[in-house]
């Protein structure tokens, strides 16, 4: 089984960081990439410097960090995903009880920013 995969039922936490405590978004993301051994700080508002950003428009690719901007005024991000594929991603939340797969394309409306981390960079 796909090992990100292994990932969705897992419980929500506020600030949750690992599959046995729970996750939230941000520590959802942070975990999948320190597995894949991507070195991120502990403030997901520094991430998208670690990266490179691409344009929602462009093709996802796997382990894509997805940053979308929902029910706010300001614009701000304030909800993340990984990538499964180009089709569908994982993410966290407290109204979904922990970590799902959804498709891409029911959040695109809010996809800000695509953001690629390169293993080894």
């Amino acid at each position: 089984m796909d090992w990100l995969m292994e990932l969705v039922g897992k419980g929500y936490s506020a600030e949750g960081r690992t599959p046995d405590e729970g996750f939230c978004c941000s520590g959802l993301v942070h975990w999948i990439q320190t597995q894949r051994g991507i070195k991120l700080s502990d403030s997901a508002f520094g991430w998208r410097k670690t990266g490179t950003i691409h344009r929602p428009g462009e093709d996802v690719q796997r382990y894509d960090m997805l940053c979308f901007v929902t029910d706010n005024d300001e614009g701000l991000v304030n909800h993340l995903g990984v990538a499964v594929d180009g089709l569908n991603f994982i993410h966290a939340g407290r109204v979904y009880g922990g970590v799902v797969c959804q498709p891409l394309a029911k959040y695109r409306f809010g996809l800000e920013a695509v953001v690629r981390f390169e293993v080894g960079a």
